[in-house]
């Protein structure tokens, strides 16, 4: 028979890939989730990486966190007016514990450029 022990220190991400396409010149934001899923209070360091396009965390430091309470966790991308349709920004976001920094976790954030919205008023007579 195996045992399983849980992690003392284990922070979890939700969800682990976000994606979402906009126009040039405009700011995306995506919403995480983040779980202390060990048996542990920790705090979490959070860092963005990779990125090519402006990016900004709603912190960069989340905590005290008791076994399985959530926190929201907001990025915001920035895609430049100088960027192509079809371009691509890849972002990385880790989490990282810092009761034992040897345990993280990341999630990967990707933005396309899209063709912008055309809108047309309509006038009801």
């Amino acid at each position: 028979m195996t045992m399983v022990v849980p992690s003392a220190f284990k922070p979890e991400i939700s969800p682990e890939t976000r994606s979402n396409s906009i126009s040039r010149s405009i700011t995306l934001a995506y919403d995480f989730k983040i779980t202390n899923a060990g048996t542990q209070n920790d705090n979490f360091n959070i860092h963005v990486m990779g990125n090519k396009w402006p990016t900004s965390l709603s912190n960069e430091f989340i905590g005290p966190l008791i076994p399985g309470e959530m926190a929201n966790l907001n990025v915001k991308v920035f895609v430049p007016g100088s960027a192509q349709i079809g371009d691509q920004d890849l972002a990385e976001l880790t989490v990282t514990s810092q009761s034992d920094p040897g345990i993280s976790i990341q999630a990967q954030i990707i933005t396309t450029v899209r063709e912008p919205l055309l809108f047309i008023p309509f006038n009801a007579k």
